[in-house]
């Protein structure tokens, strides 16, 4: 199978909830989670881009190794000779937002379009760069199977 790529211009919004609390009149009270507003606009994006990709073929439904790369914009502030190193990787964002949140927030924007669900990935990848042009690059592929006890039994395909 070859892999699915997706990407998404522009900088990366993590995985994020804000919670309401109320309380009526009539005594009950309770909260309501919610999507934040940077968050639901990247993960619409996200979407929209993936749908895009996939056409009228149906999410998978296999085990998927999952890779996502972030690239966030290089500050405006930094010297050139930083933003060169930026550019060749010798500098690494080690900034927020959380990798994991970043995963979450790309796994969950496929569910129902390139995957399932998420709970389908078995392998993931993830990593931060900088670069002038900001975005959000997702490769899917099928993971590969074989036996860790036993590697010449591996299934082969």
């Amino acid at each position: 199978m070859n892999p699915i790529v997706i990407v998404v211009a522009g900088e990366a919004a993590p995985f994020s909830k804000k919670v309401m609390s109320w309380k009526a009149r009539d005594g009950r009270f309770g909260t309501h989670a919610y999507d934040s507003s940077k968050y639901s606009g990247w993960k619409d994006q996200a979407r929209y881009a993936a749908h895009k990709e996939m056409g009228n073929r149906p999410p998978l439904e296999c085990p998927i190794d999952f890779s996502l790369k972030v690239y966030f914009q290089i500050p405006a502030s930094w010297s050139q000779r930083k933003k060169d190193h930026c550019r060749r990787g010798l500098i690494r964002p080690t900034v927020t937002p959380d990798a994991d949140n970043l995963c979450k927030a790309a796994a969950d924007s496929l569910n129902g379009i390139v995957i399932r669900d998420d709970k389908f990935i078995v392998n993931a990848t993830i990593q931060k760069w900088y670069s002038d042009r900001p975005r959000v690059e997702i490769v899917i592929r099928e993971a590969p199977l074989f036996d860790a006890a036993e590697p010449e039994l591996a299934l082969q395909g």
